[in-house]
């Protein structure tokens, strides 16, 4: 018969209902899965023992319930003797959830013996919880929680979708998946486990929560609006990884009219930054777009890119000039004059040279840092060319070597300045002196 009893503290209740006939011989039952599920089979175990100083002897065994017991009769059992015991092994099967009551019947020479047994069908299945939300174009690392309210065995979940592990062995009640989630779409599961001897298999589907990812952080800053001919401009990038997964294979490229430079990265975890710096040459004036283009895989080799574009303005002055040039003919060619370093970035190997009918004069000046100046001086002999040719070499940050040529305008000859040579004075004093003193020996003759 089908009981209601559902508030019953426990799961299965054996009663013993002994007729003062058969008040030696006691009845313990023992039921294997304890709950069982719809559709499962309970494997039991009835025990009669006697308890007397005599034997008895059992002529049967009837089960009667509303649902199946095999085998439902036994006969013949024989003769149990005093502290002896036997056991009858039977089956139980149910198919709808609900509390049953099966009773068995203990038929004795001396009597009749009546054990009551309770059968607890649930319809209460493993259920799988996320333990935390799924973003979007990551790789996610899912932890999962999963309830066994019956205390199932062997315990198998196969995510429906593409993830890894293919299959979740479970030994407690926690596993995890990897799973690269492109769309919001709910999730399926098939859970499979055994029952006591009963194997199961479910379907589950859950929708999950869903969050955007908050990608990679780029930035790209320049330290100056403006630059000078022919300066180095540094770029400076910054990654920054705001996913919760890790990066790899980063390549950072930074492009220009004239330039492009890539840099690699290995790799970011979550929340880690990395800058890379790229130095440039200003090689053209006016407005100058600087790309910069990030690639990177995820764990599962899916690829990424972003972009951003930086700019900054190029004057028509180069970084390196020559000012307050003298130019002066003594009996030598003199050149005399500053070299400035009008850009942002030091320059290295400074170098004057003079050029006049193949012959060359050179004036090594070294380094020049950002803002600053060097003087120089130095002449040249015998310039026949109008018009020689002051060369400025210079090395960038870069190694580039760089030069700038100008053209020296020399003086008319009437603006020479002859230079002044002391024995000649020396001399010419000398022949004065004697000079007067011949004339004025003359004189005194004649007195």
């Amino acid at each position: 018969m089908k009981k209601s009893l559902l508030f019953l503290p426990i799961l299965v209740t054996l009663v013993t209902l002994i007729t003062p006939a058969s008040a030696q011989l006691t009845a313990s039952v023992d039921l294997t899965p304890s709950i069982l599920l719809p559709g499962d089979t309970a494997s039991g175990i009835l025990t009669l023992t006697n308890k007397g100083t005599a034997s008895i002897k059992v002529t049967g065994v009837t089960f009667f319930s509303d649902l199946k017991v095999e085998p439902k009769s036994v006969s013949s059992i024989g003769y149990i003797p005093s502290g002896g015991s036997y056991e009858l092994p039977f089956r139980i099967y149910a198919n709808e959830e609900g509390l049953y009551s099966v009773e068995a019947r203990i038929y004795t020479t001396n009597g009749t013996l009546n054990q009551l047994i309770l059968v607890d069908v649930r319809d209460l299945t493993p259920e799988i919880v996320l333990n935390s939300a799924i973003v979007l174009n990551e790789v996610n690392t899912v932890t999962f929680t999963i309830s066994d309210p019956i205390g199932v065995s062997n315990l198998k979940v196969e995510p429906l979708f593409d993830a890894e592990p293919k299959i979740i062995y479970l030994t407690d009640s926690e596993g995890s998946f990897t799973y690269y989630a492109s769309e919001e779409k709910e999730l399926k599961f098939r859970v499979s486990f055994y029952n006591g001897e009963n194997y199961h298999e479910v379907i589950q589907t859950i929708m999950p929560e869903y969050r955007e990812s908050k990608g990679v952080l780029l930035n790209v800053s320049l330290p100056y609006d403006a630059v000078c001919l022919e300066d180095v401009v540094p770029i400076r990038v910054e990654l920054t990884n705001l996913r919760n997964d890790a990066i790899y294979s980063i390549e950072v490229t930074a492009s220009l009219k004239n330039f492009s430079k890539k840099s690699q990265i290995a790799s970011l975890s979550s929340m880690e930054s990395r800058s890379i710096e790229f130095l440039c040459t200003a090689k053209y004036p006016g407005e100058q777009d600087v790309y910069i283009r990030v690639e990177f895989k995820d764990a599962l080799n899916n690829i990424y890119s972003m972009e951003k574009r930086v700019s900054f303005k190029v004057l028509e002055e180069k970084a390196i000039s020559i000012s307050n040039l003298e130019v002066k003919w003594n009996r030598n060619l003199r050149i005399s004059g500053d070299v400035s370093n009008s850009g942002k970035s030091t320059v290295y190997n400074v170098m004057l040279a003079i050029q006049s009918d193949g012959i060359i004069k050179t004036y090594y000046l070294g380094k020049i840092e950002p803002s600053d100046f060097d003087t120089f001086e130095f002449s040249v002999e015998n310039v026949t060319s109008a018009t020689p040719h002051l060369i400025v070499t210079w090395n960038n940050e870069l190694g580039e070597r760089i030069e700038e040529v100008m053209p020296v305008k020399l003086p008319q000859k009437q603006e020479f300045e002859a230079e002044t040579n002391p024995a000649i004075i020396t001399i010419s004093v000398v022949v004065f002196v004697a000079i007067i003193a011949i004339a004025g020996l003359a004189w005194i003759r004649r007195k």
